[in-house]
């Protein structure tokens, strides 16, 4: 129901969030969580929206849902977004990234796109490092504490706690003995370090699985970096 009525919407605005909306359903369906045939309706509609919706941002969200698909088609979409020249297709090529699952596929285009001149570009490649537990992005995210804008500081500080491991538990010390006299980043970085403790311990057990992340969560989280 929810495709058909998409394809009705004339509001770009209502289209986009639509096609964000769909993101969910997309992650269902490449879990075995949702019916063959409705999963496939969705994939189906959102490559639609790819290919033919006159708006950009539409066509954006529809990309950045279609990120949690293994469809053949989605990779060379990804591709051509970072390529279209635009930040906004970019940064929405970098989110879809980051719910691809595939850091050997991705994880150079994200490394660069970290020191990319762009503020919405860098947060939304530190996403996809989060996203990722992209461990080999840590110390491209361990001078991003030194970044002039205060949101990329902390972005970079929280996926550092999210993606555990030896070396980001090592940067996230460093950052604390750094930020000795800024507070409000010190005390990011004592949460992180918590968080990244969990973590290892969490991998310690056997039990960690990046697709666990809830999508719930991660769709309230990552607005405040839109454009």
């Amino acid at each position: 129901m929810f495709v058909f009525v998409f394809s009705f919407l004339r509001c770009a605005a209502c289209r986009a969030a639509a096609a964000r909306g769909l993101g969910k359903y997309v992650y269902l369906h490449e879990i075995d969580d949702l019916p063959l045939k409705q999963g496939r309706r969705v994939v189906g509609a959102l490559l639609k929206v790819v290919e033919r919706d006159t708006e950009l941002l539409v066509r954006c969200m529809a990309l950045e849902s279609l990120g949690f698909s293994s469809c053949v088609k989605v990779q060379d979409i990804i591709e051509d977004a970072c390529q279209d020249g635009d930040e906004i297709s970019l940064c929405s090529a970098l989110r879809a990234m980051g719910r691809s699952y595939d850091a050997d596929q991705w994880g150079n285009s994200i490394l660069e796109a970290l020191t990319h001149s762009s503020v919405h570009v860098r947060l939304s490649a530190i996403y996809a490092s989060r996203s990722l537990s992209f461990s080999a992005a840590v110390d491209e995210l361990l001078d991003l504490i030194y970044d002039p804008e205060r949101d990329i500081q902390s972005a970079a500080v929280q996926a550092l706690g999210e993606i555990g491991g030896k070396r980001a538990r090592s940067a996230l010390i460093e950052i604390q003995a750094v930020a000795e006299d800024d507070q409000e980043l010190r005390e990011l970085a004592e949460g992180a370090l918590e968080k990244c403790e969990l973590m290892n311990s969490i991998r310690n057990t056997g039990l960690f699985q990046s697709e666990s992340t809830s999508i719930q969560t991660e769709y309230e989280e990552d607005g405040a970096s839109r454009l």
